[in-house]
């Protein structure tokens, strides 16, 4: 009988062994199949990234476009809104339907902000006016365009069809005002559609251009060489609509500073030196007036007056005090 009942207790006690054997042995591979479950679903979780080749993109809103461009490649991150794009070539349409045409090697749209970037040998084209540039910020919902790196614009007047080359480092441009700002190594020209008429060459540290008014003021370091004149202050302005009227063409305030070198008829070379608080071009009449203390050392001669007017390549300088008007031939 006790040989009996031990028996069955060492079967017991077998199957006990075994059964634990068996079920801590599912754990441990459950647990690893879990793990390993865990690890492939996290590796190839599905990407938010699209990509296409040879593409045509384009954006609405209440039935109008936005931009649309063509690009060779396009990434489109769902993840984070944005879509890159390389070798675009498109148009960004204003709220008045203003087309806005652009290139560029690569683009960056963060939808977002709704901001495009572009980069390396970007173009802006517009009717009147060209820019290209390093690298260029377009910000959508303030219509403005921010361009950075060696820029260069070029404008054309149908007004009176000259054209305004200016060159700059950083450049504001809105399309809608038809208005840029420039800033940092500011250099232009004037060029006349004539060719027989002079053209002009302007610096300053800053410009802002008018282009509905044909106007520009420079602020800082202005710096403006028209035929054989230069002429410095700290403040100025062009009146690109005034060439060949009898108003002001340029004007230049604060601490104006002249110099002209002349060559008489007898081949005398004569330096000419102004200086004054204000002055003002008036090409038509080839003349720059100096007001404001106005000063002029010519060869051995110094004149003052309450103003004076100096003409390009003529040595004769026209003085106007409160009593007398008078000339001096050298």
């Amino acid at each position: 009988m006790l040989y009996e009942i031990w028996h069955y207790v060492l079967i017991f006690a077998f199957v006990s062994t075994c059964s634990g054997v068996i079920y801590y042995s599912w754990e441990i591979d459950n647990s690893n199949f879990a793990e390993q479950k865990s690890k492939v679903s996290s590796e190839f979780e599905p990407s938010q990234k699209s990509y296409f080749n040879n593409v045509v993109y384009y954006t609405q809103q209440t039935g109008k476009a936005l931009y649309k461009f063509s690009a060779s490649k396009l990434i489109n991150d769902g993840a984070v809104q944005t879509i890159t794009y390389f070798n675009p070539n498109g148009t960004i349409f204003l709220t008045n339907q203003l087309p806005v045409h652009y290139s560029a090697k690569r683009g960056f749209h963060n939808k977002l902000t709704s901001k495009i970037k572009m980069d390396e040998d970007v173009t802006i084209k517009r009717t009147d006016m060209i820019l290209q540039s390093k690298q260029v910020v377009f910000e959508m919902q303030k219509e403005k365009i921010t361009a950075t790196g060696q820029v260069k614009t070029k404008f054309y007047s149908r007004f009176n069809m000259d054209r305004l080359f200016i060159d700059a480092q950083k450049v504001v441009y809105w399309p809608s005002k038809n208005e840029v700002d420039y800033s940092f190594d500011v250099n232009g020209v004037v060029k006349r559609h004539k060719i027989y008429e002079q053209s002009m060459n302007f610096k300053a540290d800053i410009i802002f251009l008018d282009m509905n008014n044909l106007k520009s003021r420079l602020e800082g370091s202005v710096y403006i060489k028209r035929e054989n004149q230069i002429a410095k202050a700290q403040k100025g302005e062009i009146f690109l609509k005034n060439y060949n009227k009898k108003l002001q063409y340029f004007i230049l305030y604060d601490d104006v500073k002249v110099s002209e070198k002349l060559v008489l008829e007898n081949g005398q070379v004569l330096h000419r030196r102004a200086y004054a608080e204000k002055l003002e071009g008036i090409v038509s009449e080839n003349a720059i007036i100096l007001t404001g203390f106005p000063k002029v050392f010519q060869g051995d001669d110094v004149i003052k007056g309450n103003k004076i007017v100096l003409r390009s390549y003529n040595d004769v300088v026209e003085v106007d005090d409160a009593s007398t008007n008078f000339k001096i031939y050298k």
